[in-house]
């Protein structure tokens, strides 16, 4: 006697794959994910990558002419980029030049409901000439808002007209800055140099925390002298 239709179905749908069937699949799975893999790596090096990482940057940091050397992605796909820098720096004009930035992963669950988007942000080697107009804020403004807040923490300047630079990830580290403020007649009129800028932001007792650490090795302003400025602070960070 036949089986019928129903008999069939049910025969084939008890049909468990076997040890090799599923070490096909997890094999074809790992190949995928090991091209897209490398996609991304290879992606990640071309000039047209560089291109949209300096339009965005062009955009969030308000600077139209910025440039940047190289970018590409890690082995741990992290963002790195180096030779960052505006073009009136090369002319002698206020501007900046950041030898390399790079950023760990996108966060996720909780801390991606509040101000963090990145696990962590390193911008090594920054020298900056920032000219002061008597009818807005310094510029550059992407150095400028940093430098000011450094410079009240160690006194040059009133906290009250300095605010945190916007940070957009849990953990922050800006090393050997060097940042000078000159006048109309291109004097220099103030100057941080040897900056070493670190916070982090943590869960403590229920709340979100921000450590911050700070050493200026030399600074100069209203024709006064000063070295190995330290300071520290544990403050309540933006809610997460």
């Amino acid at each position: 006697m036949s089986p019928t239709r129903r008999q069939r179905f049910t025969a084939h749908a008890n049909v468990v794959p076997g040890d090799g069937g599923w070490k096909r699949v997890v094999g074809t799975v790992v190949v995928v994910l090991l091209l897209l893999y490398a996609g991304v790596l290879l992606l990640s090096r071309t000039d047209g990558f560089r291109h949209v990482v300096e339009q965005h940057l062009r955009a969030a940091w308000g600077t139209p002419e910025l440039e940047i050397d190289r970018a590409w992605c890690d082995l741990m796909l992290r963002l790195v980029l180096e030779g960052i820098r505006s073009e009136a720096a090369e002319s002698g004009l206020p501007g900046f030049e950041i030898q390399d930035l790079n950023v760990s992963g996108v966060l996720t669950g909780r801390w991606s409901t509040g101000p963090y988007r990145f696990t962590a942000l390193t911008v090594r080697g920054v020298d900056a000439d920032l000219v002061h107009d008597a009818n807005g804020p310094s510029q550059p403004t992407v150095i400028a808002d940093f430098a000011k807040y450094i410079g009240a923490r160690i006194g040059l300047f009133d906290k009250g007209n300095s605010v945190a630079p916007p940070l957009e990830s849990r953990h922050v580290r800006v090393l050997d800055a060097n940042i000078r403020w000159r006048n109309a007649e291109g004097q220099v009129t103030t100057r941080l140099e040897g900056v070493h800028y670190e916070t982090e932001a943590a869960r403590l007792l229920g709340q979100t925390v921000r450590l911050e650490q700070l050493t200026v090795d030399y600074s100069l302003h209203a024709g006064r002298e000063e070295r190995a400025h330290t300071w520290t602070n544990l403050d309540r960070a933006p809610a997460d």
